[in-house]
């Protein structure tokens, strides 16, 4: 049987967590993220657009106060997943309204994109 696309999309989250995850310990540090967004921005050519040092600090600041579950000062994989569930953008039928999304427009997603430019600044 073949994987689901929240499977799928899943597995991209996973591949991007891991290029993120420099130093391979299991988590994200604050570093590893601001890192990444500089590497991604500058990869997609948004280098001059880019958010001043206090704006992307204070962006990391507020992404860890939700998503740092256990409160350790990194996010797991699994705290990374358990925030995009409970986003409020996210449906509450998240698996079905992924499954409705047309073929072509799942295989153009800014997080397939994505997976490429990190992985392949990793």
């Amino acid at each position: 049987m073949g994987h689901t696309r929240v499977e799928a999309l899943f597995a991209q989250f996973r591949k991007i967590f891991e290029a993120v995850d420099v130093d391979k310990s299991g988590a994200l540090d604050k570093k590893e993220v601001k890192g990444a967004i500089t590497k991604i921005a500058a990869g997609l050519g948004n280098g001059e657009q880019m958010p001043s040092a206090d704006e992307m600090g204070q962006g990391i600041e507020e992404m860890f106060s939700v998503l740092d579950i256990d409160g350790d000062g990194t996010v797991d994989f699994d705290e990374i997943c358990l925030g995009l569930r409970n986003a409020p953008s996210t449906p509450e039928n998240f698996e079905g309204a992924m499954e409705e999304v047309p073929e072509e427009a799942f295989q153009a997603s800014p997080i397939l994109m994505m997976t490429d430019t990190a992985l392949s600044l990793g």
